[in-house]
């Protein structure tokens, strides 16, 4: 584990690795579901290629850090941010640690063997959480100042790594605005939620359990923001560095 935090090819390498899993499967079960709606090709055209280019932003972009071998030492602030970013994923899975608890001791019965199920969008979806540890090596990779395999200071950035690291930090910082937005929203969602349960008669989600998924996806957004945003910050501040000594 030391020699992955001391080595950032090392540790996009493995990201590169679940952002593959956590992105091109559910792209796959978005295009069998575009086939099966009998769409004219030009719209299921127009709705996926802007949906293909967000899912396969993040393998890229850990690809591309993995080939790029890392980033210029960077500022406290952005270490500070890497750190941040990385509890924050970890949090994420704290989050769902007691479910899978429950899940595991509930004793379900068995039932007969019959074939794999495929792998659908809620399949690939329950690992994500695991796949934070994967996100996090990345992180604390750069956070720290002994980091090995660092660009040389008269390398630019590479345009497909900052153009990456600019569409993952977007998509991570979307994840986490919506967060933002149904905590707000929470006790509303769940005032609407007890209105129901009077009328049907079933018992309301408690507000703690209304708020717990859009925390989630803030924690989880801001955990995926932070690396691509201070990879592609590293860079815009080397190029502007080059331009300035020609």
């Amino acid at each position: 584990m030391v020699f992955v935090l001391r080595d950032v090819r090392k540790a996009a390498l493995i990201a590169c690795a679940a952002a593959v899993l956590t992105s091109v499967m559910p792209m796959r079960d978005f295009i069998e579901t575009l086939e099966s709606m009998h769409l004219p090709l030009w719209w299921t055209i127009a709705m996926g290629v802007p949906i293909g280019v967000v899912a396969l932003g993040f393998p890229v972009f850990y690809f591309e850090l993995y080939r790029e071998g890392g980033t210029q030492p960077l500022s406290p602030g952005s270490r500070r941010l890497c750190i941040a970013g990385a509890l924050a994923l970890l949090a994420d899975l704290a989050s769902h640690v007691p479910a899978w608890i429950g899940l595991a001791g509930s004793g379900a019965e068995a039932t007969v063997p019959g074939p794999p199920a495929p792998w659908t969008m809620g399949r690939i979806l329950a690992f994500v959480p695991v796949m934070n540890l994967a996100y996090v090596l990345p992180l604390l990779a750069l956070a720290v100042p002994w980091r090995e395999a660092v660009p040389k200071a008269t390398d630019s950035a590479s345009k497909l790594l900052q153009g990456t690291a600019l569409l993952s930090a977007f998509v991570g910082g979307v994840l986490a605005v919506l967060g933002v937005f149904g905590l707000v929203l929470a006790p509303v969602t769940h005032a609407h939620f007890v209105s129901v349960s009077q009328q049907t008669g079933h018992l309301p989600p408690e507000l703690s359990e209304v708020a717990m998924e859009p925390l989630r996806r803030l924690l989880n957004g801001f955990g995926l923001f932070a690396a691509p945003y201070v990879v592609w910050r590293s860079g815009t501040q080397r190029d502007e560095q080059l331009l300035a000594t020609r």
